[in-house]
């Protein structure tokens, strides 16, 4: 579709993400979810053009993965050389320095990786997390009641595997054994049913 194409460009995807309210959702995931700080080590996972670093205080570093140069391009270009991007494909994975973060972003992935590879980034993700690191995730979901325009909009976005809250939790569990689902993450202006998950590494066993 020509949208779709469109919203290969950086600039375009951050207008319509303007225009449809994102910025509310995002600085609600950032404070209720994310709740990173100065200190915090954060890998985002399908980063974009970088848009999250808006939301989040300063963090210690931030490496941003995205398989979309025009993406990394942009982000590298707003917020580097204070933070690094790279082109990667994130359901691969992941460079070395495995265990060195404090929390994974992955803001509108999992809808786009079918279950098996959706598994093996999540496996990916824990690996780069250190002890009680944790993974964060938000992606549209299919809700009984939802209303006709929050399901007929999954069906017309880009990711072709847009899953049910418990479809979604089934996927975290087989790799992480703490992993607490929401329902909510703020409004947009058109009706979207949002799952967040918060997946938790465990302690290193004494």
């Amino acid at each position: 579709m020509l949208l779709h194409r469109a919203l290969e460009l950086g600039w375009i995807y951050e207008l319509l993400q303007r225009h449809i309210g994102s910025a509310d959702v995002r600085r609600y995931f950032a404070k209720h979810y994310v709740q990173a700080n100065a200190d915090t080590d954060i890998l985002d996972l399908g980063c974009g053009p970088g848009t999250m670093l808006g939301f989040l205080p300063k963090p210690k570093s931030y490496l941003g993965l995205d398989s979309n140069p025009r993406y990394i391009q942009a982000g590298a270009g707003r917020h580097g050389p204070l933070y690094e991007f790279r082109v990667a494909d994130i359901s691969a994975a992941l460079p070395a320095g495995s265990q060195r973060f404090d929390i994974a972003i992955a803001m509108g992935v999992l809808h786009h990786l079918p279950d098996e590879v959706a598994i093996g980034f999540l496996r990916n993700a824990f690996a780069a997390l250190r002890p009680q690191g944790r993974l964060i995730t938000l992606d549209g979901a299919y809700r009984y009641g939802q209303p006709f325009l929050a399901r007929l909009l999954n069906r017309l976005d880009r990711g072709d595997f847009v899953r049910t809250d418990a479809a979604y939790e089934a996927l975290a569990r087989s790799v992480f054994s703490e992993v607490r689902v929401f329902d909510y993450c703020g409004r947009l202006i058109v009706p979207v049913s949002h799952c967040v998950m918060v997946c938790v590494k465990p302690p290193v066993a004494s």
